[in-house]
C-alpha cells in the first residue's frame, strides 16, 4: 500500500473516532428548570406565571413589597435522581419586555447556598405580590402598574368605627 494512502486511512480512522466520541444531546429540554412563562394583563395589574419542569415550593421573597429586582427563594422537590442534578443548574430568560410586563430577565440560580433562587429584574421599580401556584410547579407574581389603583386586589383594612370617618 502506498504510504500516502496509509496516512489517509489512519487520519480517517482518527477523525471518525473523534466524531463518534463527541457528546450528543438527544433531548434539548433535558436539564432545564424553567418550563413556561405566561403574562396576563388585567385592569391595573399584570399576572406573571412562571412554570417549572419539576415541583418547586415558594419559601420567601425579598425585597418586600416592591423593587427593581425581586429575589424568590425556592425549595426544589426532587422526584428522582435526574432532578437532583438539574436542581443545581443556572438558567436565564432575557428580552421579556412588553407593555404589560416591564421585565428585563428571569434567572433561575440553583447553585447558590440557601437556594435555589429565582431572580426577576424589572426595567423600573414595581410593586408586587408573590405566591405559590396551585400545582406546585409554578409561581404567580402579580405586579401593579403605578398609574392604576389596586382595585379588587387591595388588602382590606379595618372598617371605620360607626360615626367616624
Amino acid at each position: 500500500m502506498h504510504p500516502g494512502t496509509m496516512l489517509k486511512v489512519w487520519l480517517l480512522i482518527f477523525f471518525g473516532l473523534i466524531v463518534l466520541s463527541a457528546p450528543v444531546d438527544a433531548d434539548p429540554m433535558t436539564g432545564t428548570i424553567l418550563d413556561d412563562i405566561a403574562i396576563t394583563e388585567e385592569s391595573g395589574y399584570t399576572i406573571l406565571q412562571i412554570g417549572f419542569t419539576l415541583p418547586m415550593r415558594y419559601v420567601r421573597h425579598f425585597p418586600y413589597p416592591w423593587g427593581e429586582e425581586l429575589r424568590i427563594q425556592l425549595a426544589a422537590l426532587s422526584t428522582g435522581p435526574a432532578d437532583d442534578e438539574r436542581i443545581f443548574k443556572r438558567e436565564a430568560v432575557h428580552n421579556l419586555r412588553n407593555d404589560a410586563a416591564p421585565l428585563l430577565e428571569i434567572v433561575y440560580e440553583g447553585q447558590i447556598i440557601g437556594g435555589p433562587y429565582l431572580t426577576i429584574r424589572f426595567d423600573r421599580s414595581m410593586e408586587y405580590l408573590v405566591g405559590q401556584g396551585a400545582d406546585f410547579r409554578s409561581l404567580v407574581i402579580v405586579f401593579f402598574r403605578p398609574e392604576a389603583p389596586r382595585g379588587g386586589l387591595a388588602t382590606p383594612g379595618p372598617e371605620p368605627a360607626a360615626g367616624k370617618p
